[in-house]
């Protein structure tokens, strides 16, 4: 399976040290793909496949490797192999940094290191001639290319992408998407198993788009509050806008912890949500930066993990419900206010997409209860 990856947003291409060299970590790559077939295989409520004398295996160990039980390993079954992309900027000794004015910013603001940006192919090759990974992860592909994103950090901007055919011209696509869906849960039998991990109806997605008028990036919160960073900002602005920093802030600090039904316990929600460096908290919000898709026309999506409030999460503050943090998003999310004063006055909100299992909330499918159809509709 070949396909080109058009990168909207950069492609983190950093180190476990943070540090961003400008080539492609296909382990970026790969543990991102591992990561959202997990995600969908617990929310198809099958996480666990025996693969014979006594040792079980998860599934993402028997796609993409791994130890199972009594540490006997799994190889993984393909080769990822990847090139092309060009950086977003060629200084790559001084990051972007933004701080945003407004709330109460983290300290010494974000720091975003160079990605890579344009064409990227992606062969994938089997390691077994009687196997073909494309069911199984083209799926996860195409689900990452619409309301995800591809490799590390997407939490700040980055891995915002579309999946092409080889010719780098025709979209991935599925005309059947519940056959699509029966083939690949076809390829992941196994026991049921109830994990804390991340699972497809515990998440949210959302695409914000909005018209905007000619410089509007200049009015974007804390972008060009560093003067060292106006070259790399510059070249970072040919492919995309960093926004997610202003973003968050504006949520975190100033819009969505107002309500009295989360004031009380502000302080705990706003780490367990937003994410704490110093209690190693990831963030469960992922915020990416705008891209344009016509003249004048741009997109942001937004999307995240809040647990279900019957899963044990010891971090989770207590009193604190799912519906209520997903409620306070999408309100805050749907005021025109948050947008402008993140993002200036030369930004007008036109068109939401939401996305939320079993929601109300939801404007694709609504209320719907069959976790197969909400994956299916995710694919196209």
């Amino acid at each position: 399976m070949e396909l080109i990856f058009r990168m909207h947003t950069p492609l983190w291409t950093g180190d476990a040290k943070g540090q961003s060299n400008k080539a492609i970590k296909e382990t970026g790559v790969l543990g991102s793909l591992r990561w959202w077939y997990g995600v969908v295989v617990r929310g198809l409520q099958r996480s666990c496949i025996n693969m014979g004398d006594g040792v079980n295996f998860s599934h993402s160990q028997a796609l993409f490797g791994g130890s199972g039980q009594n540490n006997i390993g799994r190889s993984r079954r393909f080769r990822l192999t990847t090139s092309g992309g060009t950086p977003c900027y060629t200084n790559n000794t001084d990051p972007v940094r933004i701080k945003p004015s407004r709330g109460s910013a983290r300290h010494n603001g974000w720091f975003l290191g160079c990605g890579l940006t344009g064409n990227i192919k992606a062969r994938f090759d089997s390691f077994y001639p009687d196997f073909d990974p494309a069911p199984q992860l083209s799926p996860i592909i195409a689900m990452s290319s619409h309301y995800g994103g591809l490799g590390a950090r997407t939490q700040h901007g980055y891995g915002i992408f579309s999946a092409l055919g080889s010719d780098g011209e025709t979209p991935l696509n599925f005309p059947d998407r519940t056959q699509t869906v029966d083939t690949f849960i076809q390829n992941i039998q196994g026991q049921p198993e109830v994990e804390v991990f991340p699972a497809l109806q515990d998440f949210f997605f959302a695409k914000f788009t909005f018209q905007t008028e000619e410089g509007w990036e200049k009015d974007v919160d804390g972008l060009w509050s560093h003067a060292g960073s106006k070259k790399s900002i510059e070249g970072w602005l040919k492919s995309s806008v960093p926004v997610s920093p202003a973003l968050k802030n504006q949520l975190r600090f100033v819009n969505i912890f107002t309500p009295p039904s989360i004031t009380r316990i502000r302080q705990g929600a706003e780490s367990y949500i937003f994410g704490d460096s110093d209690k190693k908290i990831a963030s469960k919000i992922n915020i990416s930066c705008a891209y344009e898709i016509s003249e004048n026309v741009w997109e942001i999506r937004v999307w995240g993990w809040i647990p279900d409030d019957n899963i044990r999460d010891d971090l989770r503050p207590r009193g604190l419900s799912r519906n209520t943090v997903l409620a306070e998003l999408y309100t805050s999310l749907d005021n025109p206010n948050l947008w402008t004063q993140a993002l200036g006055t030369g930004v007008s909100k036109t068109n939401t997409i939401w996305r939320e299992f079993d929601s109300g909330r939801d404007n694709v499918l609504g209320t719907c209860t069959d976790i197969r159809q909400f994956f299916a509709s995710l694919l196209n």
